[in-house]
């Protein structure tokens, strides 16, 4: 037997990535039917809506850090994300690149609720954060439903963004508590 040409070995890579394809499909339909079955044998299918948001409520504490109680199973999942109670909490790290995405997604679940929004910036006293406070909150126009506002911050670049937004005009007429402290 001699060495493979370069047509076979051509095929040989094909058939090697048309398996590898197969694999994943595979692992995507095992997941799918896992997650059918998990569902039908669940015991915890049988509380209806208005009993797990309920206990979605007691589960929450003041900014909801804890929001495990979406892995429990998929249709708690489902109620989770159907229930805008449990994400109006918002506690976002100013340092994250995340955090605009965060607000947006948070804003989406909570369907016009009115808003507690609090913001930590991690870091050294003279680093400027990856994202400015004006930038998570002017990113989606949300300051008209911010109820709670608490900013821990000992960096001074955002203390300057806060005093950027509030001369900008921005306007927050349900606000009821306004937090802001040097951690």
């Amino acid at each position: 037997m001699g060495l493979p040409t370069e047509e076979e070995c051509k095929f040989i890579e094909l058939t090697i990535t048309h398996i590898e394809d197969e694999i994943i499909a595979l692992h995507l339909k095992k997941a799918l039917l896992c997650r059918r079955l998990n569902a039908s044998r669940a015991r915890t299918k049988v509380l209806p809506p208005e009993i797990l948001t309920k206990i979605f409520e007691d589960v929450g504490g003041r900014w909801k850090k804890n929001r495990r109680v979406g892995g429990v199973c998929f249709y708690w999942r489902q109620v989770l994300m159907a229930f805008p109670p449990f994400w109006t909490c918002i506690s976002l790290n100013c340092a994250a690149e995340t955090a605009p995405n965060l607000l947006r997604l948070h804003l989406q679940n909570t369907r016009g609720a009115p808003l507690s929004i609090e913001l930590v910036s991690q870091g050294y006293y003279d680093d400027p954060p990856a994202t400015d406070i004006s930038d998570i909150l002017s990113s989606v126009d949300c300051s008209s439903r911010i109820r709670v506002l608490n900013i821990h911050t000992v960096n001074p670049h955002i203390w300057r963004c806060l005093m950027l937004c509030t001369k900008i005009g921005s306007n927050f007429p349900k606000l009821e508590e306004l937090v802001l402290s040097f951690l």
